[in-house]
C-alpha cells in the first residue's frame, strides 16, 4: 500500500484503522461517513457502501436520540468525548460506549467515532439494581 501513491502517515492511519478491535467510522467535518472498519460491519451490519458519505447520525441514532447525537457531534468538536447510548444497527439497538476525537491526517479534518458493545454490561447493571431495590431491608 506505502507504493501506491499512499504517504507514510496515511499508510499507518489506514493500517491502525482496519485492523482496530473495535467498531470505527472515519467521518469528516459535518460528520457524513467516509469509511468503516470491519467490526463496525461485523457489529452494526453496514457495509461502507450502503452508508458512505450519509450522516452517522441518519445511520445508527435512534430517532429518539436525534438530539443527544447531534449534541455528541458538537461535543467531539472541541476534542475526545466518551460517552453511553444506544446506537442502532441494521436489525437490533444495543448499549455503546462512544469514544470520539478529532483527528488530522494529510493536513484532512475527521472525526474517528469508536463504539464498544455494552449490551451484557448494562444487563448485569440493571439485574444487581433490580436485586438490590427489591432486597428485604
Amino acid at each position: 500500500m506505502e507504493n501506491q501513491g499512499v504517504n507514510k502517515e496515511e499508510w499507518k492511519f489506514k493500517k491502525l484503522f482496519d485492523k482496530g478491535p473495535e467498531p470505527m467510522v472515519l467521518l469528516d467535518e459535518e460528520g457524513y461517513v467516509k469509511d468503516l472498519n470491519s467490526r463496525f460491519e461485523e457489529v452494526f451490519g453496514y457495509k461502507l457502501e450502503e452508508i458512505k458519505d450519509k450522516q452517522i447520525n441518519d445511520v445508527i441514532v435512534p430517532v429518539g436520540l436525534k438530539d443527544e447525537g447531534n449534541k455528541l457531534d458538537e461535543k467531539s468538536d472541541g476534542g475526545y468525548v466518551n460517552y453511553e447510548t444506544i446506537r442502532s444497527g441494521k436489525d437490533k439497538e444495543f448499549h455503546v460506549a462512544i469514544s470520539a476525537t478529532p483527528v488530522t491526517v494529510n493536513d484532512k479534518n475527521y472525526k474517528i467515532g469508536t463504539y464498544r458493545n455494552i449490551e451484557k454490561r448494562k444487563k448485569a447493571e440493571n439485574r444487581f439494581k433490580s436485586l438490590f431495590e427489591n432486597s428485604p431491608r
